[in-house]
């Protein structure tokens, strides 16, 4: 035991680290560039297009992880030459941070690689970073949430409400995101839901003042 607690103390966070990182890379090659995918990047319709996330979340997340592998590092160089009691809690530190930096890289990458938004026309197919993918159009859309702005085109984000219900999220960091603002600001009607109860119409209030 006291051979193998200093080989413990200096590198179990960082085998751990390492650990995640392999489990994420295999995770996320399995369920990345699908069929489908290759498929539509080789249309060459206009109107069928891919929507993908900055690759930016890849690099956070890792210099994350690598981060959280200097503060392992520096976590078991401090408890070496504590005593045995602080050397196990040491240790347990090391693996929680680990984890925490391991878990934020593992999500921040499949986000990054695995979220797409496939349009073909009408038909919209929104694969999430996790789970099977959902298959909506935009007549089929109920609303939109548009944030920070009144338009599509310049909101920093939009959620999308299909009838069939549920929901999903796009960001103007996306690939073709214009490309998409554009299409619901053109094909989507919604109702004008900013209008107060009791209000009368802008149109029926001018004829009363004409009168």
């Amino acid at each position: 035991m006291e051979a193998i607690l200093p080989f413990l103390i200096k590198w179990s966070g960082v085998f751990v680290s390492v650990l995640l990182l392999l489990i994420s890379i295999i995770s996320t090659a399995t369920a990345g560039v699908t069929r489908y995918e290759k498929k539509m990047a080789k249309d060459k319709d206009p109107s069928h297009y891919i929507m993908r996330n900055a690759m930016s979340g890849v690099f956070i997340g890792f210099s994350i992880l690598l981060l959280g592998c200097v503060i392992e590092i520096f976590i078991g160089w401090l408890a070496l030459k504590s005593d045995t009691q602080r050397q196990l809690i040491a240790i347990a530190a090391e693996i929680l941070v680990a984890l925490i930096t391991g878990l934020i890289f593992f999500f921040m990458q499949r986000k990054a690689l695995c979220e797409r938004v496939f349009v073909e026309g009408n038909t919209i197919r929104y694969q999430a970073s996790f789970g099977k993918p959902e298959i909506t159009a935009f007549d089929q859309i109920r609303t939109v949430k548009k944030e920070n702005s009144e338009d599509a085109i310049h909101a920093k984000s939009l959620t999308i409400r299909p009838n069939a219900g549920g929901r999903f999220k796009v960001k103007n960091t996306m690939t073709n995101y214009m490309k998409f603002a554009e299409q619901i600001e053109r094909d989507v009607k919604l109702p004008d839901l900013t209008k107060k109860r009791g209000r009368k119409p802008a149109s029926e209030e001018t004829d009363e003042t004409n009168d």
